[in-house]
């Protein structure tokens, strides 16, 4: 049995042996002699080697584990140095490439050491073979990242090249994970894994040898993203801690009698805390952004994924948090700082707009003026730290006593938006101590910039609904005045009549329920003034007829002809009376101002297929067709020296609300008609509780929001 595994092995050695020897002879005589290539012809001659020993040791029966352990550690190394090689390859950032001369500096410390851990290693230490097998996994685990790491940031168009590469060397990463995994668990090597690691390694030569083909200069366009590099430096650097304490933890087993357990255990369980802690550890976050910046990376931030954070962070609209909060989180976070305070110019002082974990004071104008002058002059940053230590940089700048005394004051960033400076901003010391250069001026700038246009934006908006407000309620109290001055001319008119009249016992009941009802409009404007309540829209049944011959009789006048003509004709519309009765009332005055003291004005009412048109018509001076069509429904333009220039527009909107329009026939000299066409509702058996009262239609209540009455 043990003759025949160790033909086996050695048939299964030599052939990988062979396979390997071919490959790096085929790339000796045909590859680029570059970097990548030359690598890539030692780490097939090393595994050659390998191979080659192991064969050599199953056929002659000559135990030299140590020189074959040593050589598979090498050609770890050799294929890792590879595939950091194309790695760098990928990039033309002078740090990447710096940083992984020391990683291989590293790995080949790393090996030598292995090296010389497998020659040297005392016999019968019983210890050896565990950390053997931690110490190789390491190799593994690494192998595996720089593998998916190079995979996952070469470009769709040349993951071509590179898929049979990864896919074989990874083959052989991932056969020794699970070798070394067995061996670790089982406490002992599998004797048929190991046999058949000679034929394994042979399996992926052609992989690697077309993936070879294809990639003749090892050149391949690898963009390695900041939030890959820190993910796989965190899980790099959590292997490392989870493997040394593993390693402590196989010593501490050691420890006779039943203590090891116990103190196994215990340890095992507080280098879990401790990585918990250290992973979710804000400043250690912050340290490592801040390592990777300085040796990963040209330049320190990912531009793009900076601007998408910080759009993000300030347009997202959050009920507990205000514009100011969210600008002094967006810049906070690009240089890790844990708070900061926001100030805007109001009048003679610097109040605060927003703070976060930061408590600030409002600053007076002749304070801030120094700094405030600064800062609009030199459109730059103010680091607190430097101006205490050199204060003739800032010249003769004088920052506020009260900035100064703040614990953890850092920096002051203008916010500027077309070249005023409308505030600052201040942000707390970083969890990690960092060194600030030209590019976190730079972007600390142009997003204050960007914060400004925002704040700006925002104070822009508040000011326009302010006088929209403003506008509301001028638009507003000009219909109440226009309204009152409509009730004020009725009133006037029955003043005038009264000697005349008041003998007539009609006409003392008409002013009477004319009188009363004025109060009451009266009474009801003043209160939608004040509380800024919309009138209602509702509606009844209106006889059209009776209404419009109690409107003219209340505005006859010795020095006009003023009649009324509906006939008897019965017609009823769907209206408010109010309102219906004052767009009627408006065009019969404006009519009767219209003509001189010999002039007549008709109103009458007619039925045209299912709508009722009602005509106000006069002799008077007429308007020509330029001012019907541009001037006359215009609101707040009038003709006359104590219009409000409201009325026309009301008339028409309210026709129109009801379903039906106001239509104007005029030419100069020849007067004016006014007719207004309204459906007609088909219910004889409704009642107009209102005309039955008697009451006058004079003037409509005013509703705030839309123009109601004339």
């Amino acid at each position: 049995m043990v003759v025949e595994t160790a033909l086996i092995g050695t048939v299964s050695y030599t052939i990988g042996a062979a396979a390997f020897l071919i490959l790096a002879l085929l790339l000796l005589f045909n590859h680029e002699r570059r970097l990548q290539g030359n690598l890539l012809i030692l780490a097939c001659f090393v595994t050659s080697l390998w191979l080659a020993f192991a064969a050599y040791e199953n056929w002659a029966g000559i135990r030299i584990s140590g020189l074959i352990e040593a050589f598979e550690n090498f050609r770890s190394v050799c294929w890792l140095a590879f595939l950091w090689s194309v790695l760098q390859s990928g990039s033309a950032d002078t740090r990447q490439k710096s940083l992984g001369r020391y990683i291989v500096s590293f790995f080949i410390l790393f090996s030598i050491g292995l090296l010389g851990y497998e020659l040297f290693l005392p016999a019968g230490w019983a210890a050896g073979f565990t950390v053997r097998c931690l110490l190789r996994l390491i190799l593994v685990i690494s192998g595996l990242m720089l593998i998916e790491t190079l995979f996952r940031n070469t470009s769709e168009g040349e993951r071509w090249k590179i898929k049979f590469l990864c896919i074989g060397i990874g083959g052989l990463f991932a056969y020794d994970l699970f070798f070394y995994a067995d061996a670790l668990l089982f406490g002992e090597v599998n004797a048929g894994f190991q046999q058949a690691r000679g034929g394994v390694q042979a399996m992926v030569v052609p992989l690697i040898a077309i993936s070879s083909r294809r990639n003749e200069m090892w050149r391949t366009n690898i963009t390695v993203s900041r939030k890959i590099a820190f993910y796989s430096t965190t899980l790099t650097t959590s292997g490392l801690y989870i493997s040394i304490m593993a390693a402590v933890g196989f010593y501490l087993q050691q420890v006779e009698g039943a203590w090891g357990t116990i103190i196994q255990a215990t340890f095992f369980f507080g280098a879990i805390i401790v990585l918990a802690v250290l992973l979710i550890s804000g400043t250690v976050r912050a340290y490592v952004k801040v390592l990777i910046g300085k040796h990963f990376y040209t330049y320190r931030y990912d531009y793009r994924e900076e601007w998408l954070r910080f759009t993000r962070t300030v347009s997202e609209s959050q009920e507990t948090e205000e514009l100011g909060v969210r600008v002094i989180q967006a810049i906070a976070d690009i240089v890790e700082s844990p708070g900061g305070a926001l100030w805007l110019r109001q009048d003679d002082r610097y109040a605060v707009y927003g703070t976060w974990n930061m408590a600030v004071p409002s600053l007076r104008a002749d304070e801030a003026a120094s700094m405030v002058q600064f800062l609009e002059e030199r459109q730059w940053l103010i680091d607190i730290l430097e101006l205490q230590k050199f204060p003739e940089k800032y010249g003769d700048m004088v920052p506020p006593e009260a900035l100064l005394q703040l614990k953890n004051a850092w920096i002051i960033v203008p916010l500027t938006h077309h070249a005023t400076l409308i505030g600052f901003l201040m942000l707390a010391r970083p969890r990690a101590v960092r060194t600030l250069g030209w590019e976190d001026y730079d972007l600390l700038k142009t997003t204050g910039r960007q914060a400004a246009s925002y704040l700006a934006e925002q104070k822009n908006a508040v000011a326009l609904a302010e006088s929209r407000e403003f506008a509301k309620f001028n638009r507003r109290f000009a219909f109440v005045i226009h309204d009152i001055k409509n009730l004020v001319s009725q009133l006037e008119l029955m003043s005038k009549n009264l000697d005349k009249h008041g003998h007539n016992e009609q006409f003392r009941e008409d002013m009477t329920d004319t009188l009363n009802d004025a109060v009451s409009k009266m009474r009801r404007l003043m209160d939608r003034l004040g509380n800024d309540q919309p009138a209602g829209n509702a509606r009844g049944i209106v006889k059209i007829g009776p209404l419009l011959e109690k409107l003219t009789r209340i505005k006859q006048n010795d020095s006009i002809d003023l009649s009324v003509d509906w006939s008897g004709i019965d017609v009823s519309v769907a209206a408010d009376r109010d309102r219906l009765g004052a767009i009627i009332n408006h065009l019969l005055q404006n009519a009767i101002d219209a003509v001189d003291s010999n002039g007549w004005v008709r109103a009458s009412l007619n039925k045209k297929d299912n709508a009722a048109v009602i005509e106000v018509a006069d002799n008077g001076h007429g308007m020509d067709r330029d001012f019907v069509m541009n001037e006359l429904f215009t609101p707040f333009r009038s003709t006359k020296s104590s219009g409000m220039g409201i009325g026309a527009y009301q008339c028409r909107e309210y026709a129109r609300e009801l379903g039906g329009d106001l239509e104007v026939i005029s030419n100069p000299g020849s007067g004016t008609t006014m007719r207004i066409t309204l459906p007609i509702v088909d219910d004889p058996a409704a009642q107009d509780s209102s005309a039955a009262s008697g009451r006058m239609g004079t003037s409509p209540p005013v509703d705030p929001v839309a123009p109601t009455s004339a």
